[in-house]
């Protein structure tokens, strides 16, 4: 049997009783309350204006607040989202990782690319750039 400190045993038990306490008081001073509400309603020497007013009826649950037909997509994603709130972490996760891959690899990829003169059938480079043009355009023109 495992050893129980005795001072954890004792505020456990002051922390039960006590709640229980709470609960009965609450319960009892509930049930007051409601008899003074009636007996006040019932009685003929109060006037009307003073008489605690009627109890509103209970609350709509949220479901049926909006017919299903008019529920729209919104409603419908947030309340997915609500019910599931792990599988939104986890969805939310793997898409923010991969759209950080994809642009991590495009911007690597666009690095490493260098411009290429084309090349012709023989081999050659069709593209000349430069120096080289200008000199072989006064060559052509026999300038030089």
């Amino acid at each position: 049997m495992p050893y129980e400190d005795p001072f954890v045993t004792l505020f456990n038990s002051i922390k039960y009783q006590t709640l229980r306490l709470a609960d009965s008081i609450d319960a009892h001073f509930d049930s007051l309350a409601n008899t003074l509400r009636e007996k006040a309603a019932d009685s003929t020497w109060i006037p009307e204006s003073a008489k605690p007013a009627k109890p509103f009826p209970p609350p709509v649950p949220p479901s049926t607040l909006l017919p299903l037909a008019a529920v729209s997509t919104y409603h419908k994603v947030s309340s997915w989202v609500q019910e599931n709130k792990w599988k939104t972490i986890c969805i939310t996760a793997a898409g923010v990782g991969t759209a950080a891959w994809v642009i991590r690899r495009h911007r690597a990829h666009q690095k490493g690319k260098k411009r290429k003169a084309a090349r012709s059938t023989n081999g050659a480079r069709k593209d000349v750039v430069g120096r080289t043009l200008v000199l072989g355009l006064l060559l052509n023109l026999r300038l030089i």
